[in-house]
């Protein structure tokens, strides 16, 4: 049966063939111990059920954060994830805040535009191991 997303779930839909974006969800689990956050990749058959309820468009090529049952993206996504890890990272996502979107989504997709280029990009998606697994949906 396919996995549903319930809205107090916190997952991080991520690019599973980026390096950048493989490297982000490692920083991530590395600062997530309690493990509030889940994560499953544009590639995965949850996201593929997003884009056949319309809840999300089928071209989008972006981190999306769902968390309290919305959708965030690009740079607004990046500012909650770390405002969820909390410590050091909720200052810098509150520093982070008084940018206006506008701004910080230009910095965001240029960065995502070139992340191939720039970080490389793998073959698969990355499969996590046993400790892991059950962040992964």
């Amino acid at each position: 049966m396919a996995e549903t997303i319930k809205n107090n779930q916190n997952i991080i839909f991520f690019d599973g063939v980026c390096n950048l974006c493989n490297f982000w969800v490692r920083f991530v689990i590395k600062n997530d111990p309690k493990g509030r956050l889940y994560f499953a990749s544009l590639q995965s058959e949850l996201f593929n059920q997003l884009i056949q309820k319309k809840i999300i468009a089928a071209e989008m090529d972006t981190i999306i954060f769902h968390v309290n049952g919305k959708l965030l993206t690009e740079s607004e996504a990046i500012i909650a994830i770390l405002h969820q890890l909390g410590g050091f990272y909720r200052l810098l996502s509150k520093l982070m805040q008084p940018i206006p979107v506008s701004i910080s989504n230009v910095v965001y997709r240029l960065m995502s535009r070139n992340r191939y280029f720039i970080f490389g990009k793998r073959d698969h998606c990355m499969i996590p191991d046993e400790n892991l697994k059950n962040r992964f949906l």
